[in-house]
């Protein structure tokens, strides 16, 4: 390799270098991304259980498997004469959400490997080898991994049906909310009502006096 050449080959690597910072803001803004639309989640079962939303975030943040999740909140529209006709949008946006779930089990645990570009060029071999993508541990030889690495395109791909995943989710509990505030309302009303009463017999009572 003749100076002029290792020379481009350095500007290669500073880009790649630039690269792997923007892959690594991008997998952090994904992952932080799901996390909110997990929290979505855990909105809609504590409707659905009319639970307070602390004790059901602490239930299923208990259960690894996000898939559980999914199917758990399915039964509960299942189970409910009020929410059950809600189910169908309910499965749209799972049936999405376990698609995803692969690619965010992926970000959580593959890391970013890129190979030396200066020893592919020494070795005369394809340099879009040092291109940064989530790979899996060398270790971790499961078939399911057996897939294109994750990269720039893909992480934008995720994002992307995170984004649209989450408003579809957000969307279903606007629906859904005033079936879930009604009884409560009803409540609060005759609370209301009460009070109302209560006051006019105070009133009465005292000009009676």
């Amino acid at each position: 390799m003749d100076e002029e050449d290792e020379e481009a080959i350095k500007k290669l690597q500073a880009t790649l270098g630039e690269l792997r910072n923007d892959l690594y803001l991008g997998i952090g803004a994904a992952i932080s991304h799901w996390s909110q639309l997990e929290g979505s989640l855990i909105y809609i079962a504590s409707w659905l259980m009319d639970a307070q939303i602390e004790k059901v975030g602490l239930v299923f943040y208990s259960i690894n498997n996000f898939h559980s999740w999914l199917s758990i909140i399915e039964e509960l529209f299942e189970i409910d004469p009020a929410f059950a006709p809600f189910k169908p949008d309910w499965n749209k946006i799972a049936k999405k959400l376990k698609g995803l779930n692969d690619t965010r089990v992926r970000l959580a645990h593959h890391s970013l490997v890129g190979k030396d570009i200066f020893e592919l060029a020494r070795n005369n071999a394809d340099l879009s080898e040092a291109v940064p993508a989530l790979t899996p541990n060398k270790h971790d030889v499961r078939g399911k991994w057996k897939k294109k690495s994750i990269g720039g395109s893909e992480l934008l791909t995720f994002y992307t049906g995170v984004t649209a995943a989450h408003d579809d989710l957000i969307a279903l509990l606007k629906k859904i909310q005033p079936i879930y505030l009604g009884p409560k309302q009803k409540r609060l009303d005759r609370i209301e009502e009460f009070r109302r009463k209560a006051a006019l017999w105070d009133e009465h009572q005292k000009s009676g006096a």
